[in-house]
């Protein structure tokens, strides 16, 4: 059982999909050529932010990591391919 958890989490690490979320992340901060990109990300989906934001308070901790990855995906334009 207590295995379980590391080879749930050892599948979230070699999950390449997963793991470019972050890489994506931190290379749009860094580069300033991302700016206008982050930016026209962010006033584009301003209202569904505002909204998981606004729904933050009371939430547990499930609709709370739901909320805030969303939000990120919709800042740094993360999209999963289907």
């Amino acid at each position: 059982m207590f295995y379980s958890f590391y080879i749930n989490l050892d599948a979230v690490f070699n999950d390449s999909v997963v793991m470019s979320i972050p890489n994506r992340m931190v290379t749009m901060l860094a580069s300033t050529e991302y700016q206008p990109v982050v930016e026209s990300n962010f006033n584009l989906k301003l209202n569904a932010i505002m909204v998981l934001a606004g729904t933050i308070p009371g939430a547990d901790c499930k609709t709370l990591g739901y909320r805030l990855g969303t939000m990120v995906r919709f800042i740094f334009g993360v999209r999963y391919e289907s």
